[in-house]
């Protein structure tokens, strides 16, 4: 804000003492002003992207983590290694191209602060050697002055603007999500006794944040009441995901899942956390 209101009276004191070096002058200030909002848009982009790639190379990792021994046991650690090593030459790529820019917009600006000076010096110059003007040297000496205050403080803008587009793109995500209503249950139905009589039929289900990654693929089985059912599979094959799928922690993609003849989605979602 500081810079900012300097910024403006900056501009006003230099209109004052010449408006013909200003307009000038004000060309270059313009194309630095386009370079500083479009390296803040570049930023922002980058910035939601590298969230992105960062979060998806710690969930690979946590994932390994969390998964040693089954990785072991399926002689799959180069497999999970390669994943990690591919996710994270993106994040490189990201962070370079993400430097590029910043080299670019140092070097646009640099050479734009530089140019609005010389412009200054020469039309000023002109103008004061030229016969009949009301140009004087100390006049001269005084835009120069308050050109360089209104640069600085047009650069911390700039630098703040930059600053605020990244974190606005590292915070989008974030936003989406709490933007978001919460999932609200399709149906109202509730049972008044539970018999557990339980039925998938081509169930088809992968996690949201991995859509490419199927869990169960067309899975069917019946569990009826009063008997008891043993799930057996290897690590991964998806148990878990099944009690995860009757408890309605997730929506499956396709077929249908019943309990005692109830299909799962039209009963009342909070009747089933109860």
């Amino acid at each position: 804000l500081k810079s900012g209101v300097i910024a403006i009276f900056g501009v006003v004191a230099l209109l004052r003492i010449s408006t013909r070096i200003t307009l000038c002058v004000g060309m270059v200030l313009v194309a630095l002003l386009f370079c500083t909002e479009r390296f803040g848009q570049i930023n922002r982009i980058a910035a939601r992207r590298t969230q992105d790639a960062v979060s998806e190379l710690s969930s690979i990792a946590s994932e390994g983590l969390c998964l040693l021994r089954t990785l072991r046991g399926l002689n799959a650690e180069h497999v999970h290694a390669r994943m990690f090593s591919d996710q994270n030459k993106k994040v490189f790529e990201l962070q370079r191209q993400r430097g590029k820019a910043l080299a670019l917009f140092g070097m646009a600006n640099s050479g734009l602060t530089n140019l609005s000076r010389a412009v200054a010096l020469v039309v000023g110059g002109l103008a004061a050697l030229s016969p009949g003007t009301t140009l004087t040297g100390e006049a001269l000496a005084s835009y120069l002055l308050y050109l360089d205050m209104v640069v600085d403080s047009s650069l911390d803008v700039g630098d703040e603007w930059a600053c605020t587009m990244e974190a606005i793109g590292s915070g989008e995500r974030v936003l989406s999500l709490i933007a978001n209503p919460p999932a609200k249950p399709t149906g109202d139905e509730h049972l008044d006794a539970v018999q557990g009589d339980i039925c998938f039929t081509g169930v088809t289900f992968s996690y949201p944040g991995r859509p490419s990654r199927t869990v169960l693929k067309d899975v069917s089985f019946h569990c009826k009441a009063g008997q008891t059912t043993a799930l057996v599979g290897v690590s991964g094959s998806g148990k878990s995901s099944i009690f995860n799928l009757i408890q309605r922690m997730y929506d499956i993609n396709s077929g249908s899942i019943t309990i005692d003849g109830i299909e799962l989605r039209s009963l009342n979602g909070a009747w089933i956390s109860e």
